[in-house]
């Protein structure tokens, strides 16, 4: 990598992930910085590694740095990219990282990004509010780490995330330089569209069971429905979690509902074709307010209607081209709107889906927005 300069800018775009998650974990590395980007510019995808001692370089494009290492990004990565031959830097959600690649960007001319996809300190306090402890240790930490965050966020010659509201002192939002940028999914991966067979109606739910997520109060909704004409599948990495919320919720249907770990982008695609209605239902609060859920994107790509709560990346996309349902977060609401898929046919939910599929199609693929993104980037060269 040190030999020459590429003929295309480079970037260097720290994941915050741990290299044994390539490939499940995150799309938008694997579809746009490892691949969709690249005719663009040239990419190095980092990783850390919690039990390593030493960088290491895990092919052409992708780097694992120890974890300690992550405050001094640039020295852990430098033994495989000279630093004064890159163009971007993009940190996502990593402060120290952050902080790092800033205090050397005088010296090697980079620009720095920043890549906010979730409010973490933000979590933290919503899940101390749940559960009714250390509640005003994580408030004051939140105020710190916002504090700090945006000092941050001020230094950076770019943000780019889901919304500018991610970045919540509203000054500074008027003042920075912003990509704003979708969930998002790779169209290869998409399967070749096929309907499942008459029977059930299947629905599908893959994501998270944080408790920030409130599953127990959807799978109670599916609870409370009196036909059996139905099934739910769960895709999650918090398997555990989820085969015990699932005991604890579903008592009438327990048979109906099945948790699966997590699989690869590709197996995901191939069960989501293969069910007829997704679950996106996310609580409608200030830590789920600025998301553009992914997995909703995913649904319609592969052809299916999604159950989402009307959240504003979801209402402004989907509320008025009737292909999906819209749910208040709470269990009776939930309840009634799963009635309304179960008393549809599916001709109407395949209409539905395909009504969506064609819109994510034009603004979602990852091919459109990595080429949005490296516009953007060229464009402040």
């Amino acid at each position: 990598m040190r030999d020459q300069r590429p003929a295309k800018p480079r970037l260097l775009y720290y994941t915050e992930l741990s290299h044994d998650s390539m490939g499940i974990d995150d799309s938008f590395v694997e579809g746009v910085i490892k691949k969709e980007i690249k005719p663009y510019l040239d990419t190095i995808a980092v990783y850390y590694d919690r039990r390593a001692e030493k960088a290491r370089q895990l092919g052409d494009d992708t780097i694992s740095i120890p974890y300690r290492a992550r405050d001094d990004l640039i020295e852990a990565a430098s033994s495989f990219v000279d630093p004064a031959k890159l163009d971007f830097i993009i940190v996502r959600n990593t402060p120290p990282a952050l902080r790092g690649v800033l205090s050397n960007r005088a010296r090697y001319g980079y620009q720095v990004g920043f890549h906010p996809t979730f409010p973490h300190a933000l979590r933290r306090l919503e899940e101390a509010r749940l559960t009714r402890r250390g509640l005003l240790r994580k408030h004051v930490e939140y105020v710190l780490k916002r504090h700090r965050l945006n000092g941050f966020a001020r230094r950076c010659d770019f943000i780019m995330s889901t919304s500018s509201h991610m970045i919540e002192d509203a000054n500074l939002r008027q003042n920075m330089t912003f990509f704003e940028m979708p969930g998002g999914f790779d169209a290869d991966l998409v399967p070749t569209q096929r309907q499942p067979d008459e029977g059930p109606i299947r629905f599908i739910y893959q994501g998270s069971f944080d408790i920030t997520r409130r599953m127990d109060i959807v799978l109670s909704a599916f609870d409370d429905l009196r036909g059996d004409d139905w099934r739910l599948e769960i895709f999650t990495a918090d398997f555990d979690r989820a085969a015990a919320l699932v005991q604890s919720s579903v008592r009438c249907h327990s048979g109906k509902v099945t948790v699966n770990a997590a699989i690869d982008r590709a197996a995901l695609f191939e069960k989501i074709t293969a069910s007829d209605v997704g679950i996106c239902t996310i609580p409608t609060t200030p830590l789920y307010a600025v998301s553009s859920p992914l997995k909703m994107a995913e649904y319609y790509a592969c052809g299916i209607p999604a159950i989402m709560s009307p959240l504003p990346a979801c209402r402004d996309t989907f509320a008025d081209r009737g292909c999906g349902f819209f749910s208040e977060f709470d269990r009776a609401s939930i309840k009634r709107t799963l009635e309304q898929v179960l008393s549809a046919d599916r001709a109407t939910l395949r209409d539905m889906g395909a009504a969506g599929r064609a819109l994510v199609m034009t603004d979602r693929n990852y091919r459109k927005i990595a080429k949005d993104l490296a516009d953007f980037l060229l464009s402040s060269k």
